[in-house]
């Protein structure tokens, strides 16, 4: 586009390093702004021939429009230069209320809250620092995303970039010498009452028994009344909740730096194991399993060499099928001749 020589930005700032790259492809001036709808819509422009101009700089207010920062609670900042606050403006074009809206979206002095963050520098440019809404709180202490994603985007190889936080909390707990982290904790606990109650049903419940009996003998579960159909259908939907239920703490665990990851595969590896260990048809059999594996490969780690710890797994549970086929806590498959 030869005939292109400016390009007008508005809303949040512009990365630095995004607008070096359209400048220095296009051939072309960025000038960058900042406006809402509910300013008609423009509050700042930057001049295009100001040596100082810079992607954070909004440039000043436009003929009136009025800007201040206050704090949290809407009360001013003793100092409005070189200080971060909300931002707030005034001005004729500056909405009152809003369609449909009886009350003013304005206050008693006509600012409006723009619900942006921002600093005002020295020569009375705005500079806009990010959301409220969009600020992360973590250890007791507010991040500011814009921040972040502003520095992340320097690097050539990065087109865009967006910091979110996470819900599950990331921190990690710590007991002594050993860090948790707080979605392994969270999986941990859910996984030791689905356990439990599973456990419970499949003993006391007439549900459990049910189930019990069609496992252990079909023919004989039919003669007793069982209906398998609807055993079968209560399995398969248990098993699909379960699965959601798995995946889900899945996706949140921190495996390879970004949710599910390469290393995911290595846990169903361990799973496995786990489960013919303890016995198929036993839960606290997979428990117990889980707890074999889990020692068999530390120690094995530790004292022969991290990669064997990977096999050791699986020559214990060789082992345990030549003593035991049925498993630790399995049941022994009785057969009439």
């Amino acid at each position: 586009m030869p005939t292109l020589e400016r390009i007008v930005v508005g809303g949040m700032p512009i990365a630095p390093a995004l607008m070096a790259r359209i400048e220095r492809r296009l051939g072309v001036t960025v000038q960058t702004s900042w406006g809402m709808t509910e300013l008609s819509p423009s509050g700042t422009v930057a001049r295009p021939d100001d040596p100082s101009r810079a992607a954070e700089l909004s440039g000043r207010p436009a003929v009136g429009v009025d800007l201040l920062l206050t704090d949290a609670d809407g009360r001013a900042l003793a100092r409005q230069r070189g200080v971060e606050g909300h931002l707030s403006v005034r001005g004729a074009a500056v909405v009152e209320r809003y369609f449909g809206h009886e009350e003013k979206a304005t206050d008693a002095d006509g600012w409006f809250p723009t619900g942006d963050l921002a600093r005002i520098d020295a020569d009375g440019s705005l500079i806009i620092t990010g959301r409220s809404k969009d600020l992360i709180k973590s250890g007791g202490e507010w991040i500011n995303p814009t921040e972040i994603e502003e520095i992340v985007g320097r690097h050539p190889d990065v087109g865009q970039v967006a910091v979110i936080g996470d819900p599950f909390d990331a921190r990690p707990i710590l007991i002594g010498n050993v860090a948790i982290f707080r979605t392994q904790a969270i999986a941990l606990v859910v996984g030791l009452v689905l356990i439990t109650a599973f456990f419970l049903a499949f003993r006391y419940t007439d549900w459990g028994v049910a189930m019990r009996a069609q496992a252990e003998n079909r023919e004989a579960a039919a003669l007793m009344g069982i209906r398998s159909s609807r055993v079968t259908a209560t399995a398969w939907l248990i098993a699909g909740a379960l699965a959601g239920v798995a995946v889900l703490f899945m996706a949140t665990q921190d495996f390879s730096g970004a949710g599910l990851g390469r290393g995911t595969h290595a846990i169903a590896l361990i799973a496995f194991p786990a489960a013919i260990i303890g016995g198929l048809d036993s839960t606290a059999g997979a428990v117990v399993g889980g707890i074999i594996v889990g020692l068999t490969e530390s120690l094995s780690a530790q004292y022969i060499s991290f990669d064997f710890s990977k096999s050791a797994v699986f020559l214990v549970m060789l082992v345990v099928l030549v003593v035991r086929p049925s498993g630790l806590f399995g049941t022994k498959e009785l057969t009439r001749v």
